[in-house]
C-alpha cells in the first residue's frame, strides 16, 4: 500500500498530462484528496502557445513540458513556442 506522500507525488506528476477525475479514478483515491494535493502542491504553471507553421494551428498549454510532450505525440516539424502572454500581445498589436 502506497503512503500518503507516495500517492501526493504521483498525484504532482499525472497532474500535468491527466485530469483531476482521471488521477483519483487511475490512483483510486476520493477525488477530494487530489483537489486537495493538487491544491497543496501547485507550482504556478507557465501558459503556453506553440505555433505550427506547417498547417497554421495555434495550440494552447499549461506548461512547456505539456506543449513539448504534445509536439512529440503530434509530429511537429516546423514550430515554435512562445508564453502565451507575449503571443496575446504579438496579436494585439498586429491587429
Amino acid at each position: 500500500m502506497k503512503t500518503e506522500q507516495q500517492i501526493r507525488k504521483e498525484v504532482l506528476r499525472m497532474a500535468e498530462d491527466h485530469t483531476p477525475a482521471n488521477i483519483a479514478s487511475a490512483l483510486g483515491v476520493p477525488f477530494e484528496d487530489v483537489m486537495e494535493f493538487l491544491e497543496e502542491g501547485a507550482e504556478p504553471s507557465t501558459p503556453v502557445t506553440v505555433m505550427c507553421h506547417k498547417s497554421k494551428r495555434v495550440f494552447h498549454f499549461r506548461s512547456f513540458r505539456m506543449a513539448y510532450r504534445q509536439i512529440c505525440i503530434r509530429g511537429l516539424t516546423d514550430w515554435t513556442w512562445h508564453f502565451t502572454r507575449d503571443y496575446n500581445a504579438w496579436l494585439e498589436a498586429n491587429a
